[in-house]
């Protein structure tokens, strides 16, 4: 039932992107404008923490890019997002190619085992 859940949300953000496409010049820095921007950011964590939850707790993440609101990751060759605020508070120090892993509900940085 949650990836009928999962798949109504993506499609409903799909098209909720369209519309800010269409009308963006239109209704630039408007309440309209930011109400849709909030809205597909909390779609996308939303969709984002919903995968996530999916994977057993051990999963480990290969740093791909960091972007705004999102740390971008590989796992077994899958993406996913992490949310920026699930990160370390040492977000700052992550670098591409550095591993993560869910401790204590956080993600943290882990150096590799030898």
């Amino acid at each position: 039932m949650n990836d009928f859940f999962n798949s109504l949300e993506n499609t409903f953000n799909n098209r909720l992107y369209k519309l800010d496409l269409s009308l963006h010049n239109k209704i630039r820095d408007t309440f309209v404008d930011d109400f849709i921007h909030e809205l597909r950011d909390y779609l996308n964590k939303t969709d984002a923490l919903h995968q996530l939850s999916k994977l057993p707790k051990d999963t480990i993440f290969s740093v791909n890019e960091l972007e705004d609101n999102y740390i971008s990751c590989y796992s077994n060759e899958i993406h996913y997002d992490i949310p920026r605020d699930m990160v370390d508070s040492n977000i700052d120090n992550i670098k591409c190619n550095e591993r993560l892993q869910l401790q204590d509900g956080i993600y943290k940085i882990i150096t590799p085992e030898n």
